[in-house]
């Protein structure tokens, strides 16, 4: 897959990364990036964006749909819903964009912050859970 269709999502967003299980997708319209991190063999892109609950993921698409220089960091662990934490003000250069590895460094060097919620914002690096 080298775009990601979403439903509501306006932008076309482009593979960026050669990773098949971790994927890098990039919105270069808006600058907004996702990052997909599958916890479990078992769990892909697809089960990821199909194990979510509809009002989060209205949430996530207006996001996306409507800010500039976003990131996702959005994952599943096998059998649960998907999770994500979306950072403002946290563009990823073009490195960052095709490897997961320094693109994981970027997000976990944004916010000292932690939490068990399943849907977080990183705002100023402050981590902000969504209820």
């Amino acid at each position: 897959m080298n775009t990601l269709n979403l439903n509501g999502l306006n932008n076309t967003y482009i593979k960026t990364n050669r990773n098949n299980k971790i994927e890098i997708f990039h919105d270069s319209e808006n600058n907004n990036t996702i990052v997909f991190d599958p916890l479990d063999d078992s769990v892909n892109t697809e089960s990821i964006c199909n194990g979510i609950r509809p009002q989060m993921y209205q949430y996530l698409i207006n996001v996306l749909n409507t800010e500039n220089n976003v990131t996702v960091h959005w994952s599943q662990v096998e059998g649960t819903t998907s999770d994500y934490t979306i950072y403002y003000e946290l563009p990823l250069e073009d490195e960052e964009l095709k490897s997961h590895d320094d693109a994981f460094e970027v997000l976990n060097n944004a916010t000292d912050d932690w939490n068990s919620m399943k849907y977080n914002e990183v705002i100023d690096g402050k981590l902000i859970p969504l209820k």
